[in-house]
């Protein structure tokens, strides 16, 4: 895989911001406390098929912070951003927010990059009974709505089901009357099976399921007997499943992807073959966006590292702004406690055009969009 030289500043960045062991705080990073910061922590999954999106999303938030504390940070406090390392498994997970919850600086983690690992923090959260003491913001997690979260959890971005039916909304739209759904691994077919069918069932599109052991044999070739495949699965394992497509001369593949897909990864990977087209559902603006927040993430991704801008960078800095709304409606001095209370209020938040709007306890905003990477590799919107 190729990666540009700012691409790979970037890598490096990251590498290094999160270089150490996943049993404690990366190593580029001083355990001893700033004086009057506020400390977020920030756990990443970089486990194989994870580690891209993790990195755009952790870079996301880096500028975020960043930018955040060139400008002053809030109230005069600048924040300390504590990143962690984890490689998926439920062991470096809880050894993670063990460490996180007995340190005191800590006041919420924020943006969680992972869905397994989200998921798994919040099962800790709430086996531990702690629900009233540590914030979960912004998690980036599949089905955040369906899992029974615990009460200290606050979602800020549209699941697998939110994205499944946009896509399949679309489809419909377009008059498309069958799709095959690909499973990428028996995970994803047990998270997001059952949104597929409750999608399509809606849209009246009906729906061919194919399972992970399908593209299990080395040298394997599918031609799909429909020309939309919707696909679940990873960057990784969405490059694979397009190598083993056997398209026929003069038909055209549409695949759809869902948003744990990093398409500038994904072109950078290998040439896509003409008569495959990828779209990606994303769950923030197009990055080329006009609205404020695009326009603000682009400007300080190019100022911090001169970095082509991503959807999950754009994830990652959404994720940390939505952070800094609730600490500045905390009440003073900000604490797990005052945070809390502050997120509990559920009040609409306007992040520079991206909306996160309430109804009683429950979240009625679901942003999704739609990105295409044509076959030279450029990411259009």
């Amino acid at each position: 895989m190729q990666i540009s030289s700012n691409r790979r500043k970037l890598v490096k960045y990251c590498a290094a911001s999160m270089a150490g062991s996943v049993m404690g705080w990366s190593s580029s990073l001083s355990r001893a406390a700033e004086p009057d910061a506020i400390a977020i922590a920030q756990v990443v999954d970089m486990s194989a098929g994870q580690q891209e999106v993790s990195r755009d999303f952790m870079a996301g938030s880096k500028v975020a912070w960043q930018n955040l504390n060139a400008r002053g940070g809030i109230r005069g406090k600048k924040i300390q951003h504590l990143v962690m390392e984890v490689d998926g498994t439920p062991e470096s997970v809880k050894n993670a927010w063990n460490s996180i919850i007995s340190d005191a600086r800590c006041v919420a983690i924020s943006g969680c990059v992972g869905n397994n690992l989200s998921e798994q923090l919040c099962a800790l959260q709430k086996s531990a009974g702690i629900a009233r003491s540590l914030p979960i913001i912004a998690p980036w997690m599949h089905n955040p709505a369906e899992k029974g979260n615990p009460e200290g959890s606050f979602d800020i971005f549209a699941g697998h089901r939110q994205q499944i039916e946009f896509a399949v909304r679309s489809l419909a739209v377009m008059g498309v009357p069958r799709v095959v759904t690909v499973f990428a691994s028996p995970l994803y077919e047990q998270q997001s099976r059952s949104s597929v069918e409750r999608a399509a069932l809606a849209t009246r599109i009906s729906v061919n399921h194919v399972p992970a052991s399908t593209f299990s044999t080395n040298g394997y070739k599918y031609q799909p007997e429909v020309p939309v495949v919707l696909f679940l699965g990873d960057t990784l394992q969405l490059h694979e499943f397009i190598q083993q497509l056997a398209m026929p001369a003069g038909r055209q593949c549409y695949v759809i992807a869902l948003a744990d897909v990093n398409l500038q990864v994904l072109a950078q990977m290998s040439k896509i073959p003409r008569q495959i087209s990828v779209v990606a559902t994303q769950v923030v603006p197009p990055v080329t966006a006009g609205m404020p927040v695009a326009r603000e993430y682009r400007e300080a991704l190019g100022r911090l590292f001169d970095e082509e801008p991503t959807p999950q960078g754009l994830a990652g800095f959404i994720a940390a702004k939505f952070t800094e709304n609730a600490i500045s409606r905390s009440a003073q001095p900000v604490t797990r406690s005052s945070l809390l209370t502050a997120l509990k209020k559920r009040e609409d938040s306007d992040l520079g055009g991206f909306n996160v709007i309430f109804d009683g306890k429950s979240r009625i905003s679901h942003y999704v969009t739609q990105t295409v990477i044509a076959s030279d590799g450029r990411v259009l919107r």
